[in-house]
């Protein structure tokens, strides 16, 4: 089961990265999913640059998709997914 790890400030750990407006908001959401046990496999759908992913969860997501394609590439190079793939809520590539 992945979760957020409780002994991190999220605050802190996004506002090194994000505008304030941004980081107390991921802040929020990352204590949201702190007391969720999310089973296997993982899909984000909308996975964007990462960043969310990277701080809020203690282990590896299993797949990021985003139809961007930068963001793709920037989610990829943060590593916390096990897999990031390019391509449309619509017509999942799987």
């Amino acid at each position: 089961m992945v979760h957020g790890s409780k002994s991190i400030d999220h605050y802190w750990v996004n506002i090194s990265e994000l505008p304030y407006f941004r980081a107390l908001l991921r802040a929020v959401e990352a204590r949201f999913y702190e007391g969720i046990d999310l089973g296997r496999p993982i899909l984000d759908l909308g996975c964007g640059d990462g960043q969310f992913v990277t701080t809020a969860f203690s282990e590896k997501i299993d797949i990021g998709l985003d139809p961007w394609t930068a963001p793709v590439l920037e989610a990829s190079g943060r590593g916390g997914y096990l897999s990031v793939v390019q391509g449309s809520g619509y017509d999942l590539p799987f």
